[in-house]
């Protein structure tokens, strides 16, 4: 078995703050504590309220926004004890005591890491205990879900991620798989971590902030090849939800502007990301 540690970070995000997209070798484990945003992995985005841990597998492309100020500690590690191929974000308050555990570990192994002469055995050691608490948090909260659940919930993200862009009737979806609307949207809010039309949603702008970056259409196209018939909805919620309107984040994300946002308040004596 190895593992050793490539990187910790801990720092206090600021509402309105958000972090470009980046992605990284190793596994990243992130617990955010006493706030609230959305951390989004490809094309996923997963929101996060109170005290959670996302999991992040290696070289996924992931970014992160913060609705209210949050205290986050991050560690990017590599290892082959444990096996991660999907995000795994856990907000559940059943499972506090472990999520808590983590968040302590993490601290711990920061003021080993910015020693002024670092242990490097002592902090391998404590990577080692973290992942053991990692590993048996990821193993309780996965063994709640039947695999035929989580089967239908894969296939339903699927559909979605294939039509995005389109109107989804969620009522027929739910009703072809032998569910009412009501209860396949609590069982996909469960094992997700958010309901099914913000999970279409989050799809939609995370398509539309990669075609602001990559790509020289209008506003307005691109509006409408994210499914907003309505370009002034678009940039509404695009607003609301982002901080800034699409051609401000285009702008920033190239590099064009400065100290929009990005900001990040280092109140554990650590550097940012």
């Amino acid at each position: 078995m190895f593992y050793f540690v490539e990187e910790i970070v801990r720092y206090t995000h600021r509402a309105g703050d958000n972090v470009l997209p980046h992605r990284h070798g190793g596994y990243e484990v992130i617990v955010y504590r006493n706030g609230a945003g959305a951390a989004t992995v490809e094309r996923e985005e997963f929101s996060y309220t109170g005290t959670s841990l996302l999991v992040v597998p290696e070289q996924r492309e992931h970014f992160e926004r913060t609705l209210t100020e949050t205290s986050v500690r991050s560690c990017i590690f590599r290892t082959d004890y444990m096996k991660v191929t999907e995000p795994i974000l856990i907000t559940a308050s059943k499972y506090s005591v472990l999520v808590e555990k983590i968040y302590d570990a993490l601290g711990r192994m920061a003021e080993l890491y910015f020693a002024e002469e670092r242990d490097v055995a002592a902090l391998e050691n404590s990577l080692a205990q973290m992942l053991y608490t990692l590993r048996y948090l990821i193993e309780v909260y996965e063994s709640k879900f039947d695999t035929q659940i989580i089967s239908l919930c894969n296939n339903a993200k699927r559909y979605i991620l294939a039509n995005f862009n389109k109107e989804i009737h969620f009522e027929i979806l739910a009703n072809n798989i032998g569910y009412s609307y009501d209860r396949f949207r609590h069982i996909f809010v469960e094992v997700v971590g958010m309901g099914l039309k913000a999970y279409q949603q989050g799809i939609r702008m995370n398509n539309a902030k990669k075609m602001l970056i990559e790509t020289s259409r209008t506003v307005q196209e691109i509006a409408k090849r994210c499914g907003y018939d309505n370009p002034i909805c678009f940039m509404n919620y695009f607003k609301r939800t982002m901080g800034m309107t699409p051609k401000q984040y285009r702008r920033l994300s190239r590099g064009e502007v400065q100290n929009m946002t990005f900001n990040f308040s280092d109140t554990e004596n650590s550097t940012a990301r």
